[in-house]
């Protein structure tokens, strides 16, 4: 069935579909760090962020279109030069990609930049009122682009462990540590350290889990919890009741974290907020 012939089925539907499940167009573990980005020019529609990469996805209904690829790229080159400390990937979500007269196009800006080119199938099931998704890559460039520099400044790659965050939060360090001990009690049991060059995530039993990520930043850590959906005032009332400050919610809630946690209110909140965000 076509989307954009579909009554009450549009590119806002099919970002929202991927926004609730990025896993769905294959490109590995990820989740959403912004979706409706504003920049200058417009609005990225989904900003997708995995093992410090950082996807700038573009949606639309119908035949892949020059409106959208141009998009596609302003909003990733924007990115890219914003937050250098990542790597980037425009990533184009169209219905009809490989007849589109901008395929060719498209590779050959494959041969610059690392694109990811999306072709979204809707179906309709029988007796069954959803829609389902089929998500088939038709270009990937990645892999020509794969690279890993995480210290720009002196060319050197530097494995992201203990060490590393040390050197680059000093003291802060400290309050970091007090909240992987709220990340152990919400999941009732140690988790592992996922160390990543520019944020801490987690694994449990194993398995990457992004519930929860931790960022530095001036004066402590961002203790960032996800969200599904938009913002919930009762969430935000519980953290504002414990008397803790946020930065701007983003799909995230981002909580600023100043000094190591004891226990008390604070820390209460963070583990039950943790624990009901755990999926």
């Amino acid at each position: 069935m076509s989307i954009k012939q579909s009554s009450g089925l549009d590119e806002y539907w099919l970002q929202d579909r991927i926004a609730a499940e990025p896993a769905i167009l294959g490109l590995g573990n990820l989740f959403v760090r912004d979706k409706e980005r504003v920049q200058n020019f417009g609005r990225l529609d989904l900003l997708l962020e995995g093992d410090d990469v950082r996807y700038c996805v573009e949606c639309m209904c119908g035949p892949l279109d020059a409106d959208h690829l141009f998009r596609a790229v302003s909003y990733w080159l924007h990115e890219k030069d914003r937050h250098p400390q990542y790597q980037h990937v425009a990533v184009l979500v169209a219905e009809d990609v490989q007849a589109s007269r901008f395929y060719g196009v498209v590779n050959l800006l494959g041969q610059v930049m690392p694109i990811v080119v999306i072709q979204a199938i809707a179906l309709s099931l029988p007796d069954q009122s959803d829609t389902a998704l089929i998500f088939n890559k038709a270009i990937d460039t990645r892999d020509q682009f794969a690279s890993v520099i995480d210290d720009r400044e002196e060319g050197v790659f530097k494995t992201p462990d203990r060490d590393y965050w040390t050197s680059k939060i000093g003291d802060r360090m400290a309050i970091a540590d007090s909240l992987f001990d709220v990340l152990s009690e919400a999941h009732g049991s140690p988790v592992e350290v996922n160390y990543k060059s520019a944020y801490i995530g987690f694994k449990v039993h194993g398995r990457v889990d992004n519930t929860v990520l931790l960022y530095g930043y001036a004066k402590g850590i961002k203790f960032e919890i996800r969200a599904y959906g938009d913002e919930d005032p009762a969430v935000t009332e519980a953290i504002n009741q414990a008397g803790l400050a946020q930065f701007p919610f983003n799909g995230r809630y981002r909580i600023k974290v100043d000094q190591p946690l004891e226990p008390g209110p604070q820390r209460d909140t963070l583990v039950a907020l943790t624990r009901s965000a755990l999926r």
